[in-house]
């Protein structure tokens, strides 16, 4: 059977219906907006490093938790959008809370994580845990 609903509309039925889908999924449960800052994950041999792009966010914003081997980043960003007699043609710049959870592997030293904020940019540094190498024990030889 055919059906004469453009293709288009088959899933949310019309432009409404899926811009309202996709704002659920920008807003929290209490009707604030979030977003996801950009991340960055890296690893060298002696520490991992998560970077967030998170202009126009002061550090006082963002919190950083480490528990139960997961680091958790959050925060938020408001934008003065609320001026009178000022017509937006365009809004591209994100603005809510955020949180970030990652999972820790487990030869991280969570107590000697740091961070730095500049320029924007949230560098959280998590440094490996130094490996232990086998000692080797020489046998030694007695007359008895």
């Amino acid at each position: 059977m055919r059906t004469i609903i453009p293709w288009q509309n088959r899933l949310f039925g019309n432009f409404d219906s899926m811009q309202e889908l996709v704002g659920k999924f920008f807003t929290e449960e209490d009707g604030t907006r979030r977003f996801l800052p950009q991340t960055d994950v890296m690893e060298t041999e002696s520490h991992f490093e998560v970077s967030f792009d998170l202009p126009g966010i002061s550090p006082d914003e963002v919190e950083i938790e480490v528990h139960e081997g997961q680091l958790a980043v959050s925060g938020s960003r408001e934008l003065d959008r609320e001026q009178e007699n000022v017509t937006y043609h365009r809004l591209e710049r994100q603005q809510g809370k955020f949180r970030r959870v990652f999972n820790l592997p487990a030869d991280v030293s969570e107590e000697s994580i740091a961070a730095r904020y500049h320029d924007g940019v949230l560098t959280v540094s998590i440094p490996k845990v130094e490996q232990a190498v086998p000692k080797k024990i020489n046998v030694e030889v007695t007359d008895n």
